[in-house]
């Protein structure tokens, strides 16, 4: 069953305590969608879908965790908070719906994949290569942002902004391959179509993640 592993409304008249708690379920959850997405990703190029129960196990997690922090927070909202602790449980309930939209975006993904080889076709060699060198590329993103994040490091943060910058190129270059491909004859357009959704969707989880190395302040 779903469950928070960190917060603890027993603690919600100890503010501190409590809005560490939150912290700590927020880097929990963030890891949670990263390793979600990157079994995406893992299905994605392998054709092999036995993990979709798994995935959507993760997803009821995520979503759980969304709503739970959510509720955590408004009742922390009513202790006596430090102006500096306001703000982050502002932008805490922010970031958690940062973190569901990578969950979201996983999802749609998979079900590009799966309804592409529904129909018996699938991506083609050239194009599985990219979307795996975009995962790394978007694994980089979430190390760097999660740090920043978890330790409030502004050099990390900044690296984020880099390697988003990085990925929105990427993920250009990969359209104009994939145009190239087309006017070959080696892409079908149902493959293409789904192939840009599933470019799509990796560059916006990778801007979510950026979102969450931006609270960092200074950034």
């Amino acid at each position: 069953e779903p469950h928070a592993f960190y917060i603890d409304y027993n603690f919600l008249s100890s503010p501190p305590i409590a809005v560490q708690q939150v912290k700590s379920e927020i880097v929990g959850m963030a890891g949670l969608a990263q390793r979600n997405f990157e079994a995406t990703l893992g299905m994605v190029a392998s054709k092999d879908f036995a993990g979709k129960e798994e995935f959507d196990a993760a997803q009821r997690e995520i979503d759980f965790l969304n709503h739970e922090i959510a509720r955590f927070v408004s009742k922390l909202f009513s202790e006596q908070l430090s102006a500096a602790d306001r703000d982050y449980l502002g932008e805490a309930l922010g970031t958690i719906s940062d973190l569901e939209r990578v969950g979201d975006h996983s999802k749609r993904v998979l079900e590009c994949a799966q309804g592409l080889a529904a129909e018996g076709e699938y991506f083609s060699a050239s194009a599985l290569a990219e979307i795996g060198a975009l995962g790394e590329r978007e694994g980089e993103l979430f190390g760097q942002a999660i740090r920043a994040y978890e330790h409030e490091d502004e050099f990390e943060a900044v690296d984020a902004g880099m390697t988003a910058l990085a990925i929105t190129d990427q993920a250009a270059q990969m359209s104009a391959n994939h145009a190239q491909r087309i006017s070959e004859g080696t892409c079908t357009p149902d493959a293409g179509v789904s192939f840009l959704a599933v470019v799509s969707d990796i560059e916006r989880v990778g801007a979510h993640f950026f979102r969450v190395a931006k609270t960092v302040r200074g950034v």
